[in-house]
């Protein structure tokens, strides 16, 4: 009837959106705790290479936005080819990047 045929398409319209909304939350998760390890990686270098240097100054930002855009540029999907090249940008681009926090 159409009446059925009506409620079985709600209900799985309902069914679909409750599935993509499952798969948002999901990996919204997973990114918010890529990016939460990365921070603590790069706050963790930063503290280690102020302790083996000595000194407390720019360069141990530099130096943990390097590591922490290799590390990042390693871990994205692909190729090895791909993730060495990842890797070597995410350094550079990381240490560019953390220059003006020091």
């Amino acid at each position: 009837s159409p009446k059925l045929k009506r409620m079985l398409r709600y209900h799985a319209s309902k069914e679909a959106h409750a599935l993509r909304l499952l798969k948002v939350c999901t990996n919204a998760t997973r990114w918010c705790a890529s990016l939460g390890a990365i921070a603590g990686f790069y706050t963790t270098l930063e503290q280690v290479s102020g302790i083996a240097r000595g000194e407390e100054d720019h360069w141990n930002d530099v130096a943990a936005g390097a590591m922490s855009g290799n590390v990042l540029g390693l871990c994205f999907p692909g190729t090895i080819g791909m993730r060495l090249r990842g890797a070597a940008v995410g350094s550079v681009a990381g240490g560019l990047l953390s220059l003006p926090l020091g």
